[in-house]
């Protein structure tokens, strides 16, 4: 009765999985490989008692005999029903996906720079191209009208690209393939940065430093960018080709920081203490007025020595496309800090702007004022 009610327990694990819409779940929220161990599991739960009878149809069997210590006759293909369920489940479930469309978005600091412009009366961006594939025109056509360019341009390398592959059920990033050089620039382009950097930096209010660790900023040229502006605001984005290399630390100087929690735990190489006493422990490193740090679903904490910490929660639970999502709350909130708003007003906003920033697919668009007022119009009614 036991082995019916197991068998019967196992068939209906296994049909629910093959259901598309358990895939996409498992898939999107819970895990691929959870999904493909339980797969295996109840499949090979399923096929072995055929196997034991077709063992025992075909003879394929272990007779008892004096130098061995099993008593009955054993069946013998116990093993292909184990073997079988667990080498095919991983095939079964690969990612063999035919390519729907190709969408091409701004991203990274062309973002940052279009979510800030909307916000600024203007701005200027400071960025790196590939002489191959370089995509200026494709660029500057999705650059808002009030933000300038200087393109430092590398010979030995492409513009950087990051084509995402997609599920277009969940809209959840599968795997993601990069195309880039992360070497640092050739010692032409280092200089030709840092003599434009000196040139302009100290006719900006906000200088605003998106250091994704691809190799634009050095040690020399981020002592140049700390020494000169006159409000530093900085995020240092950690990704897996930078994990554990690209973090604020090395920054010697930020007015104001805005990281992930990630990415505080590891500039400050610990994993287990309280967020909340990691913060004030960076600020006093890195000589930062104010520190936000975002918690994903659980909000955000704004600090500022004078205040203190302000917690403050997610606004929304619909969630669309988490990515560039921080780098919308980067750029909106940097002038926030700089205009000396208090701490717990600059995590409102800033998770007000990542609540609409998470509706919008990749960098299709940027936050814009007029959305982001009527949000926090509606929030606050």
């Amino acid at each position: 009765m036991i082995f019916y009610m197991s068998y019967a327990a196992s068939m209906t694990v296994f049909i629910t999985l093959l259901l598309p819409e358990m895939r996409q779940y498992f898939f999107g929220q819970v895990g691929r490989w959870l999904y493909i161990f339980l797969f295996a599991l109840s499949l090979s739960y399923l096929i072995t008692p055929p196997m034991r009878w077709l063992a025992k149809r075909l003879a394929i069997l272990d007779i008892p005999e004096a130098r061995k210590i099993h008593q009955r006759t054993t069946p013998l293909l116990g093993g292909v029903a184990i073997i079988i369920p667990f080498s095919a489940a991983p095939l079964a479930n690969m990612v063999l996906e035919r390519e729907i469309m190709l969408l091409l978005y701004a991203g990274g600091a062309l973002a940052v720079a279009n979510h800030g412009a909307g916000f600024c009366h203007d701005g200027h961006l400071v960025t790196v191209l590939g002489a191959p594939n370089s995509y200026e025109e494709f660029i500057r056509g999705h650059l808002k009208p009030n933000v300038t360019a200087h393109f430092i341009v590398r010979d030995d390398a492409p513009t950087i690209v990051k084509r995402r592959f997609v599920d277009p059920f969940l809209i959840s990033k599968m795997f993601e393939v990069c195309y880039l050089n992360e070497s640092y620039l050739p010692a032409a382009q280092q200089s030709d940065l840092r003599g434009h950097l000196q040139a302009v930096i100290a006719d900006y209010d906000v200088v605003l430093v998106t250091d994704f660790g691809h190799g634009m900023l050095d040690r020399e040229t981020i002592a140049l960018v700390t020494a000169s502006a006159r409000f530093l605001a900085v995020n240092t984005q950690a990704n897996s080709l930078n994990l554990g290399y690209n973090v604020i630390s090395n920054y010697p100087r930020a007015d104001y920081v805005c990281i992930d929690q990630e990415e505080l735990r590891l500039a400050a190489r610990d994993r287990l203490t309280p967020v909340r006493d990691l913060i004030p422990r960076l600020a006093r490193q890195v000589g930062a007025a104010t520190v936000n740090v975002t918690l994903g679903t659980h909000g955000s904490v704004s600090y500022r020595h004078e205040e203190g910490m302000a917690d403050v929660p997610v606004f929304t639970n619909e969630v669309v496309d988490s990515i560039g999502a921080g780098d919308a709350y980067l750029a909106v909130t940097a002038p926030c800090v700089a205009a000396g708003l208090p701490a717990e007003v600059i995590g409102f906003i800033g998770n007000c702007v990542g609540a609409l920033a998470v509706q919008i697919v990749g960098n299709k668009e940027s936050v814009e004022p007029t959305a982001l007022f009527k949000f926090i119009t509606t929030l606050l009614k």
